[in-house]
């Protein structure tokens, strides 16, 4: 469980350690590579979250490959954030 932030070159996943402090890791927007999400259970997920419907998705970085679970919106959200050109790029392309 965590917080995703999407900045306009990055996204930032935070997590709460059990030492009250918070782990951060992050990717650079032009290495990540995110898949199709497809539905799963919640309760494989966490059980504090048994009414919520969560969205799996696939995601590679340079050689990593890793899961994201997230409910439909934030889903949307991170769809969004991917197809979207950030800030800047491409800005002195005529």
């Amino acid at each position: 469980m965590g917080v995703l932030v999407y900045e306009a070159d990055r996204l930032l996943f935070r997590q709460r350690s059990h030492l009250g402090r918070y782990r951060v890791r992050y990717w650079n927007r032009s290495d990540l590579q995110v898949g199709i999400g497809s539905w799963i259970d919640a309760q494989d997920v966490s059980s504090r979250l048994p009414s919520v419907q969560i969205i799996s998705v696939r995601c590679r970085y340079v050689d990593q490959t890793f899961e994201l679970a997230v409910s439909q919106g934030r889903y949307t959200a991170l769809r969004s954030w991917v197809e979207a050109v950030p800030p800047g790029w491409n800005a002195d392309v005529a």
